[in-house]
């Protein structure tokens, strides 16, 4: 059997005693760990077609002294992979804990959108505000969630007006960068690429010597076709990391539901064009696909947190009166230097805003809170402000964008759900 870690006993790696891999989510000792080669002959790994200029995966049986397996041909390894499914997975993931989040929610709900504001947030707000560091695992892993923001916040032409359909390309089922395709003798299978970021307490966080606290957070988004019934197939398995997920965070855009925007005063002249809202319908969907393969009864509620983001709230936030969300919940304390996340605040608004969804979408609420035993909704809007006027869509200039809670999801469950990684006020 193969070994990750060091020869050296001064730099000893600690392995977790099993792995879980982010793509097929098979089980795993470490040692078991496949290797990528890394000669450039040695290509045509039998997990992937044969055109594929794939590297070959191999079990090592020669290491360097400091333990890098090495190939048929000599060369040192660094990289390893699942030895199922043979998909690469980082070299974090065998030390630290997995927390897998799935983000859901029907076509054009926003998703896309949020993932890149989200985590560009993320990069600023956990390591500055709250000293946890969160960065990259590999950066070949997390190249489309890069150019979701690279277009989003550091554009060439951050000054042109464009519709926002046409800033990020949507999620798409038939999207490589997004999906990976693997061969199980004459079964082809299709898994979720997953986005892989290391967290971790940096120097400034009380709990800096935690081994507990660092984590590799698992990110999973989906195309919302991929909810409608009959897409879940043993060949197209790619919803069924909503099962191992620790949080699960359904997009839903109050602005599609045309019951919202009347009841509310939010109808324009075409309102009457709109088509009834089938988000309700998409989460049922997942609800049972969780169900499924985490064996969770119907009598039962699921115990993992579902946050439901309510997205577009520049558009409707005004609704919630004084609990309108648009400063961020984040106290800091004397000497401005450290924060906390105030617990209490976002409840208050999660209350508000539930209500108004109770009045206007009763059947989002109930789906929720039937299949969750805890339940927050989160107001968010992806770019802090409404589209320009100008086409049927709008438009934004990049240079606009000004995202606004959009990081409050996670960096709520971190604090709520997730002792020790971020100190809260109740």
């Amino acid at each position: 059997m193969s070994t990750v870690t060091s020869s050296s006993s001064a730099n000893v790696t600690r392995l977790l005693p099993h792995v879980t891999c982010p793509h097929c989510w098979n089980e795993f000792p470490p040692q078991d760990s496949y290797w990528i080669s890394e000669h450039q002959e040695l290509i045509g790994d039998e997990r992937f077609s044969e055109t594929s200029v794939e590297q070959l995966r191999f079990l090592p049986s020669h290491f360097t002294p400091d333990g890098q397996a090495i190939d048929a041909r000599g060369f040192t390894c660094y990289r390893l992979a699942c030895p199922r499914c043979h998909l690469e997975v980082p070299r974090s993931m065998l030390e630290m804990k997995p927390i897998f989040i799935s983000i859901f929610g029907a076509p054009a709900s926003g998703k896309t959108y949020f993932l890149g504001a989200m985590t560009h947030m993320l990069r600023q707000v956990l390591p500055l505000r709250f000293s946890m560091d969160f960065f990259d695992a590999e950066a070949s892993m997390n190249r489309m969630l890069k150019s979701y923001e690279s277009d989003m916040f550091v554009n060439r032409e951050p000054d042109k007006a464009c519709i926002p359909n046409s800033l990020i390309r949507k999620t798409e089922q038939s999207n490589e960068e997004l999906y990976s395709t693997v061969r199980f003798q004459s079964q082809t299978v299709t898994y979720t690429k997953p986005f892989i970021f290391n967290l971790s307490p940096n120097d400034r966080h009380k709990n800096s010597e935690s081994a507990a606290l660092k984590a590799s957070i698992c990110l999973y988004d989906n195309a919302g076709e991929s909810f409608q019934p009959g897409q879940d197939r043993v060949d197209n398995p790619v919803t069924r990391h909503m099962s191992k997920a620790r949080l699960l965070c359904f997009m839903f855009d109050p602005l599609q539901d045309v019951r919202f925007l009347q009841r509310n005063g939010l109808a324009g002249d075409n309102y009457q064009q709109r088509a009834l809202s089938n988000q309700e319908e998409i989460f049922q969907e997942a609800a049972g696909r969780i169900r499924r393969y985490a064996q969770i009864p119907q009598t039962k509620k699921h115990d993992a947190p579902l946050v439901v983001i309510v997205t577009k709230s520049d558009r409707w936030g005004h609704l919630l009166g004084p609990l309108n969300p648009v400063n961020e919940p984040y106290v800091a304390d004397k000497t401005g230097k450290k924060h906390a996340i105030d617990i209490r605040h976002v409840r208050k608004v999660s209350d508000a805003t539930r209500e108004l969804l109770l009045r206007s979408t009763p059947e989002i609420v109930t789906a929720a809170e039937s299949f969750a035993r805890e339940v927050v909704y989160v107001p968010i809007s992806t770019f802090g402000h409404e589209a320009l006027h100008g086409t049927s869509e709008g438009q934004i200039r990049p240079r606009d964008i000004n995202p606004v809670w959009v990081s409050v999801p996670i960096v709520f469950a971190l604090g709520e759900w997730f002792t020790g990684y971020i100190p809260t006020v109740r």
